[in-house]
């Protein structure tokens, strides 16, 4: 990292009251909760963060802009400074070509596939240690205006900071839709869709059960979320779906790190 670069980001403000987007929600409608996002850690990290920034934008030419500095990235995640301007700067590379995947069932049992880009556009500032990235008008609809109807999930954006795997974080997704209840069931086959686990996943289940038990394992340790699961089977001998149980308790739903 060059000296203009490290100057350049000392100068930019991380304390928490200047920079308090960690305390703020991150809010999605439940079709995208349920969806394969195709997303790695440092761009849902950066997605995210927009999220929990949302409410306080407008719109600019019809799209919903972010700018985000790789000092708040870093405070936010618990980086070094390296590693937040490698992959903010990765992000701007590759975020263009990753797609939210929702599956929708109709009424009569046929399904529809809707395959929607995250955002419409990214910038990579040479040297100064930010990007700029929009959401697409397909993925809009999924992110705003979420009080005015029924069906979406949030959760503090500082709940996820110290997770270090997608797996980890799709999960902690998934139980905060079901926080209410302090349960989650979901089928073998969604559950792989969701997560986007390797597809021998699908008929291993020893390697899927590994899979579970690192995600299970980190938000026991970082989120102090006491959590256990099962796999169940419908009739005959096959696995074919999942049991998540945790504590309903205010405390555990807002999943304030340990």
């Amino acid at each position: 990292m060059s000296l203009s670069f490290a100057f350049l980001i000392a100068d930019h403000p991380t304390d928490d009251k200047k920079s308090p987007i960690h305390k703020l929600h991150v809010n999605q409608a439940n079709g995208l909760i349920t969806a394969a996002q195709g997303l790695l850690l440092p761009e849902k990290r950066a997605i995210s963060m927009c999220l929990a920034q949302l409410d306080s934008k407008k719109q600019e030419n019809g799209r919903y802009k972010f700018v985000l500095h790789a000092s708040d990235y870093a405070t936010v995640f618990q980086l070094d400074l390296n590693t937040a301007y490698d992959q903010l700067r990765g992000v701007a590379d590759h975020l263009m070509d990753r797609k939210s995947c929702i599956v929708t069932v109709k009424p009569d049992g046929k399904t529809i596939v809707e395959k929607l880009v995250w955002v419409s556009g990214a910038k990579y500032f040479s040297g100064e240690g930010k990007i700029e990235i929009g959401f697409s008008p397909e993925i809009t609809p999924y992110l705003t205006a979420l009080g005015e109807r029924k069906g979406y999930t949030g959760y503090k954006l500082k709940a996820t900071a110290r997770l270090q795997s997608m797996y980890s974080w799709r999960l902690f997704e998934l139980l905060m839709q079901k926080k209410g209840s302090g349960l989650l069931r979901i089928s073998i086959n969604d559950f792989c869709r969701c997560l986007e686990v390797p597809q021998k996943c699908e008929t291993d289940f020893g390697q899927l059960r590994r899979i579970i038990e690192r995600a299970v394992q980190e938000l026991k340790e970082k989120n102090n979320i006491p959590l256990e699961w099962i796999a169940t089977k419908r009739g005959g001998r096959k696995l074919t779906g999942l049991e998540f149980m945790f504590k309903k308790d205010p405390k555990v739903n807002e999943c304030e790190p340990a």
